[in-house]
């Protein structure tokens, strides 16, 4: 039976030489949305696994929430691999997540008041309508969405009378595509 656990440690530096510390996962908030302030902190945490009977680390994750998703991706992961099935493993970096899906994911995470959503779903369907359909330069992902095909689709929403925006409401929409973009591609390097 392969080794289904993972741990995580941190690297610790006490009395100036490097030290690995075990860290206690934390219990999340009774909501299910994440953990208490006191639970998010920084530092070098590190996953460690055993693959093939070797002892196995991941790169260094900068945040204790960011290395708990980790962790149960990676033990989500193994057990995949006992029972035999093909995957992916998810720390390599090697998924891009498609457009689409990357929107479907922020659309079903955004949280406010209900007159919020509405806009987001037309907006992110426009762009994703137009990024297939109009656009010269087709984007498959959340990666390859760059300044120039922003604004690009800004200009669309702007001329294109079938869309039928003001200036105004180009801007609002193309503000809107461009922070979802930014924050999905931020998500998938680590940065949030």
């Amino acid at each position: 039976m392969a080794n289904l656990k993972v741990a995580i440690i941190e690297k610790l530096k006490v009395n100036g030489n490097w030290t690995n510390k075990s860290v206690e996962i934390p219990k999340p908030k009774p909501n299910g949305k994440g953990f208490y302030l006191k639970d998010r902190r920084d530092g070098k945490f590190l996953l460690v696994w055993r693959e093939d009977g070797l002892k196995k680390y991941s790169d260094c994750i900068l945040t204790l929430p960011d290395a708990i998703r980790a962790k149960e991706q990676k033990e989500l992961y193994l057990a995949s691999l006992a029972k035999g099935l093909k995957v992916e493993d998810p720390s390599d970096g090697s998924i891009r997540a498609t457009l689409g899906a990357a929107i479907d994911e922020f659309l079903e995470n955004l949280t406010g008041r209900g007159n919020t959503v509405p806009p987001y779903t037309q907006n992110l369907g426009q762009f994703q309508q137009w990024n297939s359909t109009v656009s010269k330069s087709k984007k498959t992902s959340v990666d390859q969405i760059d300044r120039h095909h922003i604004m690009s689709f800004k200009k669309y929403l702007e001329t294109n009378v079938d869309v039928q925006n003001d200036g105004y409401a180009a801007a609002w929409k193309f503000c809107g595509s461009r922070a979802t973009a930014k924050r999905k591609r931020n998500r998938l390097h680590g940065v949030i």
